[in-house]
């Protein structure tokens, strides 16, 4: 399975192995990062944030590092399925400044994954232009401000 180390850097990278699940594993990543929204929710907002960068960074290094321990797959490509630390990341992102309640909670979700699967401007440009840790994370954490936005939307409006 390869050192301690390899096996560290996919089990961040994998969501905990959520990225193994069979069928849409983003999908598995992002109810992670669900988990994850939970456990950091009564953070105040600037810590959240703090946090979110942070994470931001961790997920962007461990994207990077196993890229290449997948080469010897069939997921050898430039962002593989089985990497969902990025979905976890635009999740958390898009829950900033919102409170632990189902109707954010889900609504974040359902909107999150339609941003990052129908991928709308310049989320597509970032995840064919840009390589490496940096390209698999940044196009969903810009899929996590869009949600972020039409989330602030529906709180106004509704």
């Amino acid at each position: 399975m390869g050192t301690l180390n390899q096996r560290f850097i996919l089990f961040l990278a994998t969501g905990c192995g959520s990225g193994y699940f069979p069928k849409m594993p983003g999908t598995a990543g992002s109810a992670i990062g669900v988990l994850i929204f939970f456990a950091l929710s009564r953070l105040t907002i600037p810590l959240y944030i703090v946090t979110i960068l942070s994470f931001v960074f961790l997920a962007i290094w461990a994207a990077d590092k196993a890229v290449p321990l997948f080469k010897n797959s069939a997921q050898h490509t430039k962002d593989p399925q089985h990497i969902v630390i990025d979905e976890i990341a635009g999740y958390l992102v898009a829950m900033i400044s919102f409170p632990a309640q189902w109707i954010f909670v889900i609504a974040g979700f359902i909107v999150f994954r339609v941003m990052d699967i129908s991928k709308p401007y310049p989320i597509n440009r970032i995840d064919k232009n840009t390589r490496g840790g940096v390209g698999i994370v940044l196009d969903d954490v810009v899929a996590g401000i869009y949600t972020n936005i039409v989330l602030q939307l529906f709180r106004l409006f509704f």
